[in-house]
């Protein structure tokens, strides 16, 4: 009897544990668990019960959580910043003497941008966003 209780104990806690944490990871030995709990409420012998654990949790570790995975993942989509990056973009204003930021329009927007080794840029010059660093593009001059 005491057997039940533990198997019934350790599938709560673990339970608990997946929903806290939401890792898909610890919810498989909760249902093994619940399959030793199910084996010691007729009274099969501690050793099996064990053996079912791990072979229930092992093949569903296994089998269930790659297909779980890819049901359950979010798709990243691409936010504003990263589509800019590789796009040519117009300097809309030039920068005062000792000042290294600058403004650019990419797609129809406008971003605080510098180029990474600060050199000079004039408005209407096309340069290509290299980077993204905090809120400003990180720029490159194109070559003539």
């Amino acid at each position: 009897m005491t057997d039940t209780f533990i198997w019934l104990g350790a599938a709560v806690i673990l339970a608990i544990i997946e929903l806290a944490t939401y890792g898909l990871v610890t919810i498989w030995f909760a249902i093994g668990a619940v399959a030793a709990f199910g084996l010691s409420l007729f009274g099969i012998s501690t050793a099996w019960q064990i053996t079912v654990f791990a072979i229930v949790s092992a093949l569903l570790l296994i089998f269930t959580k790659p297909i779980l995975q890819k049901k359950l993942a979010i798709e990243k989509e691409a936010t504003n910043a990263d589509r800019v990056i590789g796009k040519k973009a117009i300097v809309m204003n030039t920068p005062d003497l000792g000042d290294t930021l600058f403004r650019v329009r990419v797609l129809e927007q406008v971003w605080t941008a510098k180029t990474e080794d600060n050199s000079a840029v004039v408005a209407g010059e096309e340069v290509v966003v290299d980077k993204i660093q905090g809120v400003k593009l990180i720029v490159k001059k194109i070559a003539d």
